[in-house]
C-alpha cells in the first residue's frame, strides 16, 4: 500500500495529504462521510474529485453542498462544482450572497 494513502475496509482511499490535520487511520467512510466529502470538495486535486465522484455519486455530492450551502470552500471552486455537479446558479448565487460567508470569503 502507498504510504500516501489510507485504505479503510469499507473500500474507499482516502488520500492522506488531505487528513493533515487529523488521525487518519481513524476516518472511515461510515462514520465521517460528511468529513471526507466536504474535505475532498474544498481542498482535493482533480484526480480526488474524480475518485470521490465515482465512488460516492454526484447525487451524494450535490447534497452535501446543499446541506453545507458550500461552506468553506472557495468562490471560485464552488463555482466549479456548480457546473460539474449542475446546480442552480440561483441557489449557488443565494450561498454566496449569504452575509455569513462574506467572514470567509474576506479571509
Amino acid at each position: 500500500m502507498s504510504a500516501h494513502i489510507e485504505k479503510h475496509a469499507d473500500d474507499f482511499t482516502v488520500p492522506r495529504e488531505l487528513l493533515w490535520d487529523v488521525h487518519a487511520p481513524d476516518v472511515s467512510w461510515n462514520s465521517h462521510r460528511e468529513f471526507i466529502i466536504g474535505r475532498i470538495l474544498a481542498r482535493g486535486d482533480i484526480e480526488h474529485i474524480r475518485m470521490l465522484c465515482k465512488f460516492a455519486g454526484d447525487e451524494a455530492l450535490r447534497a452535501h453542498l446543499r446541506r453545507t450551502r458550500g461552506r468553506t470552500m472557495e468562490r471560485k471552486r464552488l463555482r466549479f462544482f456548480e457546473n460539474i455537479l449542475r446546480l442552480s446558479s440561483r441557489e449557488v448565487d443565494d450561498w454566496l450572497a449569504d452575509p455569513v460567508r462574506r467572514i470567509w470569503d474576506n479571509r
